[in-house]
């Protein structure tokens, strides 16, 4: 059977320019997997001829028969193909189509929903449900990224008439569409110092949102701006929030009550004064009580104001004063005289200090010097001895040598022996005392020899 042309030439005609396109550009790719072409509503030799050009092959061929006669704008179109459109597949895989066959004509069309399409997609999407398309100026939005669509003329899912007559004709609805700027920035203003409507209709104007606080300030008069969150010509998103703080004016004073402090002590006027928002001054004597106040008490001061008051002992305090200054006078003369009397007794250990040191060494050089007439006495003893015969030094042996001299003791019994070296007279002697029973003798015997020299009996 004879292909007939398309209803719509100028329509198929984009559509296969786009198509063309596409898979030659998918044909020119160095790559082993391959995007498949839409070649829906297309006949059966362009769908073979866009399948060899994107590297892929026409494989099964369904007809969907419907009723209606081969006269039908739709008879032998393409109406589904497998895989689907945009589908990635290994180079030289086989794209199945389906073909009307006496498909009636639409009496109307469904538009589809554009938005975040590109302007590729979005052609596609329209021609396939029979509507030109018709691509508008680009606009800016704040939910669609740039480059692809945002809005259209159409509403999404609503039907568009169409008569066969039209349809026959090629003159199928038209639906515009923009693709989206982004989201549309703008420099925002310097509103420092401007009131707040000025700053408010500045801030609108420029397309920005608004946010206000407020405060108080003592440079900035009321209703003028202080402060913007967004430097002044800065590049923001159209409809951001620009925080503007506006000036109350200086913050009023409190007026408060001078309070009545007089008879108070000091602590206490502090306290007093601190509570009621009062700075303070005073002069006198800390310990006693307020006796003055200015400004008087009761008058309204400014919140922060300084008060003065003075502060003086009463009656009872200077007598306390004057008891507790003559206590410390008579404390510091005891101290003073107790101190006087520590030094003296100091004094007086130090004297007997030095009196007791003065006998040691007294003491100690009369030792020394009786150690030294000793040694002295010793060796001139010794030289004596040296130069004369020796003593007999052992006492036994001259009580013996008394004893056998002397007859007269006999076998008698001795009670008692005592001998004493003389040196004196003419020679050195032994002086021997035996106390017998019934009489005692005193003996004189020779220190070198032994010999007796004189006997004594004693009564």
């Amino acid at each position: 059977m004879e292909k007939k042309k398309p209803v719509v030439p100028i329509v198929v005609t984009v559509v296969v320019a786009i198509a063309i396109g596409i898979g030659a550009f998918i044909a020119l790719r160095p790559k082993k997997q391959v995007a498949v072409p839409s070649v829906t509503y297309y006949y059966e030799e362009q769908a073979e001829q866009m399948l060899a050009e994107a590297g892929l092959k026409l494989g099964e061929v369904t007809v969907e028969q419907n009723e209606g006669t081969n006269e039908d704008p739709f008879d032998g179109l393409i109406i589904g193909q497998s895989p689907a459109a945009k589908e990635t597949v290994d180079e030289g895989s086989t794209v199945n189509i389906t073909v009307a066959k006496g498909r009636p004509i639409p009496t109307s069309v469904i538009v589809p929903d554009l938005k975040g399409m590109s302007p590729e997609e979005a052609e596609m999407a329209l021609v396939s449900a029979f509507i030109f398309s018709l691509p508008g100026d680009p606009v800016y939005s704040d939910d669609v990224e740039p480059g692809k669509v945002c809005d259209q003329s159409a509403v999404p899912g609503s039907s568009l008439q169409i008569t066969a007559e039209q349809f026959k004709n090629g003159e199928w609805p038209v639906v515009s569409y923009s693709t989206s700027l982004g989201k549309e920035q703008v420099k925002v203003p310097d509103v420092v110092g401007k009131t707040s409507q000025e700053a408010r209709d500045a801030l609108t104007n420029a397309g920005l949102a608004i946010d206000t606080t407020s405060s108080f300030s003592e440079k900035v008069e009321a209703d003028r701006i202080i402060s913007q969150s967004i430097p002044k010509d800065s590049t923001v998103a159209k409809g951001t929030i620009v925080s503007i703080e506006i000036s109350q004016g200086k913050k009023p004073v409190d007026r408060v009550a001078v309070p009545d402090i007089r008879t108070y002590t000091l602590e206490e006027a502090k306290r007093t004064l601190e509570s009621a928002g009062l700075n303070y001054t005073y002069t006198g004597n800390e310990a006693g009580r307020v006796i003055t106040v200015k400004p008087q008490p009761y008058t309204e001061v400014d919140k922060g104001s300084t008060v003065t008051f003075t502060i003086e002992l009463t009656a009872e305090q200077r007598r306390q004063e004057e008891q507790e200054r003559k206590r410390q006078e008579e404390e510091q003369k005891r101290q003073e005289e107790e101190q006087k009397r520590q030094e003296e007794e100091q004094k007086r250990q130090d004297e007997e200090q030095r009196r007791q040191e003065e006998e040691r060494q007294r003491q100690e050089e009369e030792r020394q010097r009786q150690e030294q007439e000793q040694q002295q006495q010793e060796q001139q003893v010794q030289e004596e001895t040296q130069s004369q015969p020796q003593y007999i030094s052992e006492d036994d042996a001259i009580i013996s040598a008394a004893i056998a001299a002397t007859p007269a003791i006999g076998d008698a019994d001795i009670q008692n022996t005592t001998v004493e070296l003389v040196l004196g007279g003419d020679a050195p002697h032994y002086v021997v005392y035996l106390t017998t029973e019934p009489a005692g003798y005193r003996i004189e015997v020779d220190a070198y020899t032994g010999d007796i020299m004189s006997m004594v009996i004693l009564q």
